[in-house]
């Protein structure tokens, strides 16, 4: 680690260029800052269009670091602390609540015995003692049912807020959750309080990525189907998912300290970067057009 940090040291000392190193780190600032900081995401919003302003006068690159910096710092809140989803969530209470809600599965669904869990983005919902904003996210927990990404449901069940952690140093779910939008835990006692609207009519780009990904998932397995255990883990380390592997296997990974090889992560996509690049010197396409054809698929 000292070695990479020495070579990086060295490399920007000597003017290596780093493209989009400066609107990253902006970007990681404004998001930092805001998460720690009580200050509006208004106030953010109207700093943005003064250094905005002034960048395209005085043309100065400090001046359009800052506006990114009030720029990712505003969206980070209009998502989070100033959404009308955490508001909501704010003026729900602790208890339980039977609800009725329609909206689209937007998340693949997690089987573990016989039981689901799965993330549903709510577009309306009905209850006679709190109102309902817009939009919110819940995560559904039911008996395992038929279900896909795209499929349109009217779900009956208990609405409650994402408990905190109970024991010091426990993995704290409700703040990673509440960082991607979802405030609320759902409950559905009976698989038949789910009726179906409609199937696959929705969040078609996801839905095509997972055909893709089952097709990846067939291909690494051909000839050694049989073996259903090897195949789980190559599938599992190749695209991170563990649902056909064996508890036994996960604990053997754990207790080995390899089990963060079962997880995406900038491995993956320094592969899929490197495949793409390496495709891209195939087909002659030239090193800038390369980049803007690669981010996107990243």
């Amino acid at each position: 680690m000292l070695e990479l940090l020495s070579a990086l040291v060295s490399d920007i000392f000597h003017k290596r260029r780093y493209p989009f190193l400066g609107l990253a780190l902006a970007a990681i600032a404004g998001i930092s800052t805001a998460y720690y900081l009580p200050v509006t995401a208004i106030a953010y919003a109207a700093a943005s269009v003064g250094f905005a302003c002034g960048a395209l006068l005085l043309r100065r690159t400090a001046l359009c670091l800052a506006m990114t910096f009030c720029v990712m710092a505003a969206i980070f809140l209009w998502q989070t602390r100033e959404s009308p989803a955490e508001q909501f969530a704010k003026q729900f209470g602790s208890e339980r609540a039977v609800v009725t809600l329609e909206g689209t599965v937007v998340d693949e669904p997690e089987i573990r015995d016989e039981r689901m869990r799965f993330v549903f983005q709510a577009s309306r919902g009905s209850s006679k003692d709190s109102p309902f904003p817009h939009s919110i996210s819940v995560l559904v927990f039911s008996k395992s049912f038929p279900v896909g990404v795209g499929d349109k449901l009217e779900i009956t069940g208990s609405l409650q807020r994402i408990l905190p952690v109970r024991n010091p140093g426990e993995f704290d779910a409700r703040s990673h959750n509440w960082l991607q939008g979802i405030y609320f835990d759902f409950f559905v006692t009976d698989p038949m309080d789910v009726k179906v609207i409609s199937i696959g009519k929705g969040e078609w780009l996801k839905r095509n990525f997972l055909h893709l990904r089952a097709w990846i998932m067939q291909t690494l397995g051909r000839g050694i189907s049989d073996d259903v255990e090897v195949a789980s883990v190559l599938q599992t380390i190749v695209l991170g998912t563990i649902a056909g592997t064996s508890d036994a296997t996960e604990e053997a990974f754990r207790r080995t300290g390899t089990y963060h090889l079962f997880s995406v992560s900038g491995l993956h996509v320094a592969m899929i970067a490197t495949i793409l690049w390496y495709l891209s010197r195939i087909f002659r396409i030239r090193r800038n057009y390369a980049v803007i054809v690669i981010i996107p698929l990243l």
